[in-house]
């Protein structure tokens, strides 16, 4: 149902280089209908991680307010409005706070994942996809200019499972609220290139999908 899509295009040399970023622990928060969504602090957090937050609502609208230092990555949806899919990044601090509160506009039904990326720096690339129902769901790729990248992907499904495993090259971290909401990682980059998009299966409903790049350190 997802109609919005960024074409996949290189990043900037962030002249960071070093050894791919890595995967750390994740935390996820069920389903329930709410209009706060807290997912508490990744085990092992500490100062200059990466934390990545993908939160997702159903039906309408609406809009996250984020804790204090948490940036808006990017949001995408189905074409027909039912799944919403929402990224937030932060640069983890000295002291951070033991979980942290994501409100929306108005209660809703809502799950999320949170994961903690070590020796990442951001780049600005990202791609989204979505579909309606009947399509298949898909973690999107993408072509990157910068060896020892690692891909970050949050998908998210309204009626069916995403599922629970693995999907091809990409392994799942966390998959929240039965697996209707899941952050998976992809090493697959260890030299500059691309990386095409993965077929988890059809959907019998609508569902969304935001795929970023991390880049070495």
């Amino acid at each position: 149902m997802l109609v919005s899509q960024l074409s996949s295009k290189p990043f900037v040399d962030p002249g960071g280089g070093g050894d791919m970023p890595t995967p750390e622990t994740t935390t996820t928060i069920g389903g329930g209908t709410r209009s706060t969504t807290t997912l508490s602090k990744p085990a092992g957090t500490v100062s200059g991680d990466k934390l990545y937050a993908g939160l997702v609502h159903y039906d309408s609208a609406e809009t996250w307010t984020p804790p204090a230092g948490w940036t808006q990555v990017g949001q995408t949806q189905d074409a027909d409005g039912w799944t919403y899919l929402t990224v937030f990044s932060k640069t983890a601090g000295a002291s951070e706070p033991t979980s942290y509160g994501f409100v929306l506009s108005s209660s809703n039904y809502t799950s999320g994942n949170m994961i903690r990326v070590s020796g990442a720096t951001e780049v600005p690339h990202v791609t989204n996809s979505g579909g309606a129902p009947g399509s298949d769901i898909l973690l999107k790729g993408l072509t990157t200019t910068l060896a020892n990248c690692l891909l970050l992907a949050f998908a998210a499904s309204y009626s069916t499972a995403v599922g629970t495993t693995n999907e091809g090259s990409w392994t799942i971290e966390s998959a929240g609220d039965g697996g209707y909401s899941n952050c998976y990682s992809n090493t697959n980059l260890a030299t500059a290139g691309t990386e095409g998009d993965t077929d988890c299966g059809s959907n019998d409903f609508a569902w969304a999908s935001y795929t970023i790049a991390l880049a070495p350190a």
